[in-house]
């Protein structure tokens, strides 16, 4: 067994089960230098469930007693578990949307014009109703196994703060971005629960599809480095050029969990109408020592569409934040859009987030990131001039030795040439 290349989780649970006479598969996700090299591994698997395409790996059921000979493949670079604990990042509980959209200066884009058109959106939750007659879905898709309906809201609750267009209370609850294209992705079950593999999956379809904006307002409590098989993937996703944004979780001060965890992705914490941090909002490092969140968005008693109803109802948690990120970002990019400007990038659109962040504070104490203004974050973003392009690579070195005969031929011939010229 090659210790190393076994995430410590699962090491933990295979240690658990040691004199167990009856052992089931493990859910696993196998990370690998050259995914062709699935096709060499049949025989150690007992199925695979999906190939992933944002990180180089695969899901699969894998007997245990066969984990240590796939870790000792040189091609395999990690086996994690396929953590099964993911859950929505709310509580049922009414700011309201009529009241967080004035907080944030939302309203301002609106009055310009910019309600989000020209931007797709993709929301990875449990399951949403596409009967609420605020929203309006281009697609819903349903990545997990449980196919039950009509009792989880968390899904519903989050797009109608993206994309509510506030039809069904005249107005007064609409989204931050009523008018984006909007893709539902069921990641999480009936229950609220989820897998790490299917909440992957959700990533990249919408990566696939070229969709703007990504929302997971899902979390764990998995501390992590950003290393783990989905952090990697909500990573890569920003690479991409895909704003991603990720609830903190709800866990107060401590430990970063997965997915927040991942490097170079939008964090949202959560606030109340006085801009106060919420208690629960979780902030503090990932395992490898980055802070966390990344800015905050008010999540304290947001109403929001009601599944299978037409009404609405509140919840608190980083999950309602999340989507006023997400939104906010929406109307922004319409705005740029709508002006020609080329889409920032994430790190430059988190950077003027916290450069025109409203300062807070817990006990008197100033905390390292502020509350969204979005407002003067797109006026950051329009002053600001472009951002340069990448540099090219560099170019080769010169082979020295060949440098050197080459200088010396070139002298010679022109000491012939000058001795001839007499």
């Amino acid at each position: 067994m090659n210790r190393n290349k076994i995430h410590p989780q699962l090491l933990e649970i295979m240690e658990q089960r040691i004199g167990v006479l009856e052992k089931k598969p493990i859910s696993v996700i196998v990370e690998c230098r050259d995914p062709r090299a699935l096709d060499g591994i049949s025989s150690l698997v007992d199925s695979v469930v999906r190939k992933h395409r944002l990180i180089d790996a695969f899901t699969a059921l894998v007997d245990e007693s066969k984990i240590d000979e796939l870790s000792n493949y040189a091609w395999v670079t990690q086996i994690s578990f396929n953590y099964d604990r993911f859950h929505k990042t709310s509580g049922d509980i009414e700011p309201q949307l009529d009241e967080s959209v004035p907080l944030l200066g939302a309203e301002k884009l609106w009055k310009e014009g910019y309600e989000g058109q020209g931007v797709s959106v993709g929301i990875c939750d449990t399951e949403f109703d596409p009967k609420h007659p605020d929203l309006m879905f281009k697609e819903i898709v349903n990545l997990t196994n449980d196919s039950r309906h009509g009792t989880e809201e968390h899904g519903t609750h989050v797009s109608g703060i993206v994309a509510g267009s506030g039809k069904a209370s005249g107005g007064k609850y609409r989204g931050l971005a009523p008018k984006v294209e909007l893709h539902g992705f069921q990641v999480l079950d009936s229950n609220g629960g989820g897998t790490m593999s299917d909440i992957i999956e959700g990533v990249e379809r919408a990566v696939d599809q070229g969709l703007d904006i990504i929302n997971l307002s899902l979390g764990s409590d998995q501390p992590s480095n950003g290393e783990d098989p989905l952090s990697r993937a909500c990573a890569e996703a920003a690479k991409r050029g895909v704003w991603v944004f990720v609830a903190a979780g709800n866990d107060g001060e401590g430990l970063i969990g997965i997915p927040a965890a991942a490097k170079g992705i939008a964090v949202c914490g959560a606030t109340d109408k006085q801009d106060n941090v919420a208690s629960f909002s979780s902030r503090g490092n990932t395992l490898d020592g980055r802070y966390r969140p990344t800015f905050y968005f008010p999540g304290v008693n947001i109403k929001s569409a009601r599944a299978f109803t037409t009404g609405y109802i509140s919840f608190s948690g980083t999950s309602m934040a999340t989507p006023g990120g997400a939104g906010s970002a929406a109307a922004i990019l319409s705005a740029l859009k709508a002006k020609g400007i080329a889409k920032p990038s994430l790190a430059r659109l988190i950077e003027a987030f916290q450069k025109t962040a409203k300062p807070l504070y817990i006990g008197g104490k100033k905390q390292p990131v502020g509350r969204a203004q979005v407002y003067e974050a797109y006026k950051d973003l329009l002053n600001a001039e472009p951002e340069p392009p990448p540099e090219p690579p560099p170019e080769p070195e010169p082979n020295n030795r060949l440098a050197v005969i080459l200088t010396g031929l070139i002298l010679v011939g022109l000491i012939i040439f000058a001795l001839l010229s007499r």
